[in-house]
């Protein structure tokens, strides 16, 4: 699931439906987060692990690229463990 920093933290809360059944939350657009002034990283996690779920949360930036290496070393394992028929 992806979540902008200009979305809001509160979507978790929102859509709990989706959020739950998410393998990965990645919030992007953190570069962002000075300027977008009410988006909180923590409290966007809290609402995610309030619908009991464990999924890892990633921080991303492609402009300075922060958690780039770790969302693409997810999806290259989560495309290991795949079975093809």
């Amino acid at each position: 699931m992806l979540l902008s920093a200009t979305e809001g933290d509160d979507k978790p809360g929102k859509y709990p439906v989706m959020f739950r059944a998410a393998d990965l939350l990645a919030l992007t657009k953190t570069d962002l987060l000075a300027a977008v002034g009410d988006f909180d990283p923590a409290r966007a996690t809290r609402h995610l692990r309030t619908l009991a779920s464990a999924a890892p949360v990633l921080e991303l930036s492609t402009r300075s690229g922060a958690g780039m290496a770790q969302w693409i070393d997810w999806l290259v394992n989560q495309r290991a463990g795949m079975a093809y028929g």
